[in-house]
């Protein structure tokens, strides 16, 4: 039996996962009774993943797949619940507070207040230069998947639907694209993808000292000191640190 309650816009339902421990979430228990493009459901797929594989920690994770990698950007070590934010941080190799910031300034744009939302997640890629794609016409695992991406591209950038709304984005392991995620979906059904190819970073030797730049969030800033493969970008804001691969990637730098 489960208990359903009713708070203003809200419905939260609340059901027995374990002895002694309940769980409160909003929606539905089963995800897949969830329209493709509802705005919970990433958020739900996500969520409910977590309880159904046993583990001792967030990283004693137990996969037989060669096509996945343990990986997780949240701040706080949670791996569930902004499946959209660890992978869009994963693809452009930036923080996790980066992409809650470039994610969050795009739905305030479009008036949506779920930075997982479907519409917000894809403007914000197809701002950023990927390609958006359809899923192949005979459905693939996610792990096959990853098989056809290294046939068809070198090196790129690349994110994933996995099942019906759940996004993870891939990282090249031993010249192998892999997913990167807190939990395995290599076993899903992979969806529509997005793509960016990666030139070769010709100016990675150059010294940035004094280089000034536009950063995609916090706008015109000035490289005031690099360290290897780390710039520290003074901003309005305040000081940045951000990888050199990154900027070259996703930052205009003035000539």
């Amino acid at each position: 039996p489960f208990q359903i309650s009713v708070c203003l816009s809200a419905l939260y339902v609340k059901y027995p996962l374990e002895k002694g421990n309940d769980l409160y979430q909003y929606g539905v228990i089963d995800p897949s009774h969830i329209p493709d493009h509802d705005e919970y459901t990433m958020y739900i797929k996500d969520y409910n993943y977590s309880y159904k594989k046993e583990r001792k920690s967030n990283h004693d994770i137990v996969s037989n797949s060669s096509k996945f990698s343990y990986g997780n950007l949240n701040p706080n070590n949670k791996y569930v619940g902004d499946c959209s934010i660890r992978a869009l941080a994963s693809a452009l190799d930036t923080t996790w507070y980066d992409a809650v910031d470039i994610l969050s300034k795009e739905a305030l744009r479009i008036h949506q207040v779920y930075i997982n939302h479907e519409e917000v997640v894809e403007n914000v890629l197809l701002s950023l230069g990927f390609v958006k794609h359809k899923y192949f016409p005979v459905r693939l695992t996610c792990s096959q998947f990853c098989q056809k991406m290294d046939t068809m591209y070198e090196n790129a950038q690349i994110l994933v639907y996995a099942g019906k709304s759940h996004i993870v984005s891939l990282t090249k392991e031993n010249g192998h694209y892999q997913l990167m995620d807190t939990w395995d979906s290599s076993n899903e059904l992979a969806g529509c993808y997005f793509t960016k190819e990666i030139k070769k970073l010709e100016k990675e030797s150059i010294s940035f000292l004094e280089q000034i730049l536009i950063h995609p969030t916090f706008g015109e800033g000035i490289v005031v000191a690099q360290k290897k493969d780390m710039l520290t970008i003074e901003f309005d804001s305040g000081k940045k640190e951000i990888l050199l691969s990154w900027v070259l990637k996703n930052c205009e730098i003035i000539q």
